[in-house]
């Protein structure tokens, strides 16, 4: 969990004044329908760290605020993540200092009342849980499990297994354990995050409990819950999965390789072939890897690459001659290290030049960028061609190629490149020339920036400018700041930040310091304060160096 975001923190700031949560104030006419508005932002917003201002208003006196409080409560607890909650945890006792409302309200005497007199609220559980008095947390917990049994109160419950009091500790490891049944198993996986962090957690009897949670989720009953939560939305959720069957001794590692590799999630992949590759012989094995050959991960395609010379040596050599030609760079500095490994001599340089005439698509494109891997520099004359090839992975591919063959050629190729059709190739370019000093090309940039057509070729050419650290491109950045298109003005005023964070610069003349002077003045309204003051001040030492 980050933290708030500006966006929310002035919403929040905003909710505090009017709703007198920290110095009591009669709210107003009109009020009432503001704050419901400002909680609904923070609801929509699933910032968890907004909580501690929720929870004052659970005893506002004011009842459509309350209700609109507990729902937004409701909701933030519902679509929280397991990783969060720990911060909340801190951040809740944190913020529930002795003089709030929250703090009052809900002591243990008060926690125990209310059960007795009425049914109490999810949402007063939920945070109780988090309470900085220990026999609220305790109390919370046991009122929790009470009227919550649909396992959403179990990340809660796992929380307080590491709670630093031992009598709340204990009541939490009691109530979950009690919850070791299989139609509560799928949330013990959905939040097996907090599982790991109570392992890692320094208190002697955490790392024990988690390895009965371990233990619980890996029975032979549950592996077909582990088996379709390899397929969850949550990524942790997969991978967590993925291990626990690993660990578990009532299923067999074919069976658990044979589903992991077809899994969309190219993790889980890459651990069930390296799985493969150490624990599977003979056929098998060599299932496994002919089968992830044409795997999307590059990754993949390279252990499997490694394995099949290594294992199968004997029919490893087309492999590897068509792996030559893969998309990924990896994956054919793989191939050609293998083969050099049997065949010194292999002329690769004339291997891409021969291929170069022949092939299509992809290949053509793996045959640009490795006659760019291996080539001398004569070679840049064979991709000069493809510059102005139709796909766009061509002209990406052929710009990186001229780069490393001769990168004298190719800025003034990039700095045109800047302005390509495809942002994707402009991006690509500025990437190349960042890589490069720019200091000697800034009126080059200045006057691609100007004649650019496109918005990401704009937005492009910027970021190379702001890379030189000279008068003439302040002055761009600047004047660019006043952009009518406002996603230009945001991003050059994002990289004027960026610059003045290191604005040492060599002496510039006065016609180009005065020119900064003057753009900043009419832009000055589109600026942060903070940057103008900044800009302001380099002006005075840059005319006070003349």
């Amino acid at each position: 969990m980050s933290e708030l975001s500006g966006k929310t923190w002035r919403a929040i700031a905003r909710l505090i004044n009017l709703a007198g949560i920290y110095t009591p104030r009669a709210m107003e006419p009109g009020d009432t329908e503001t704050c419901i508005r400002l909680i609904q932002q923070i609801k929509e917003s699933r910032e968890l760290a907004s909580l501690p201002v929720l929870a004052e208003l659970l005893f506002n006196g004011n009842t459509p605020v309350r209700v609109a409080a507990e729902s937004a409560v409701a909701s933030l607890f519902k679509h929280g993540r397991p990783k969060d909650y720990p911060l909340v945890d801190s951040r809740l006792r944190a913020w529930s200092a002795p003089t709030s409302l929250w703090h009052k309200r809900l002591s243990a005497r008060n926690l125990a009342q209310l059960a007795k007199d009425t049914h109490i609220p999810a949402e007063f559980l939920l945070l109780a849980t988090m309470h900085r008095d220990g026999y609220v947390r305790q109390g919370a917990i046991r009122l929790l499990a009470k009227s919550i049994s649909d396992g959403s109160e179990i990340p809660l419950l796992i929380l307080r297994t590491n709670d630093w009091v031992p009598e709340v500790r204990e009541e939490a490891v009691r109530l979950v354990r009690e919850r070791f049944r299989i139609d509560h198993a799928c949330h013990f996986v959905r939040n097996y995050w907090l599982v790991k962090w109570l392992a890692a957690s320094e208190r002697p009897s955490c790392s024990p409990f988690a390895s009965e949670i371990d233990d619980f989720l890996c029975e032979k009953c549950l592996t077909d819950l582990l088996f379709a939560e390899m397929n969850s939305g949550v990524s942790f959720v997969r991978r967590s999965s993925f291990a626990l069957l690993v660990q578990a001794d009532n299923v067999s590692i074919e069976q658990i390789i044979d589903r992991a590799v077809q899994s969309f999630d190219e993790q889980i992949r890459l651990k069930a072939t390296v799985l493969a590759i150490a624990q599977l012989r003979g056929d098998p094995l060599k299932h496994v890897l002919f089968g992830r050959l044409g795997d999307p991960f590059g990754p993949i395609r390279r252990r499997v690459l490694e394995a099949i010379d290594r294992q199968f040596h004997s029919a490893s050599r087309p492999i590897l001659i068509e792996s030559l030609l893969d998309r990924h760079g990896v994956v054919r500095a793989t191939a050609r290290a293998l083969i050099k490994s049997e065949e010194p001599g292999f002329d690769f340089c004339g291997f891409y030049r021969d291929a170069l005439t022949s092939a299509r698509g992809e290949k053509l494109t793996a045959c640009i960028l490795g006659l760019g891997e291996t080539g001398e520099r004569e070679d840049s004359t064979s991709i000069v061609p493809f510059l102005e090839a139709r796909f766009p992975r061509d002209r990406k591919a052929a710009l990186s190629s001229l780069y490393n063959l001769d990168k004298e050629a190719a800025i003034p190729v990039l700095l045109g490149a800047l302005s390509d059709a495809h942002a994707g190739v402009s991006r690509v370019a500025v990437n190349l020339l960042c890589q490069n000093g720019l200091d000697s090309h800034i009126d080059q940039l200045i006057e691609t920036v100007r004649v650019a057509k496109s918005d990401h070729g704009i937005a492009n050419a910027l970021t190379s400018i702001a890379r030189v650290h000279e008068w003439k491109s302040l002055a761009m950045l600047v004047m660019f700041c006043g952009h009518p298109q406002e996603s230009i003005a945001d991003h050059a005023i994002m990289l004027l930040c960026g610059w003045l964070r290191r604005p040492q610069m060599a002496r510039g003349s006065r016609v180009d310091i005065k020119r900064v002077a003057t753009e900043i003045d009419r832009v000055r309204h589109r600026l942060p304060s903070a940057r103008l003051n900044d800009l302001k001040l380099i002006v005075r030492l840059g005319l006070a160096n003349h």
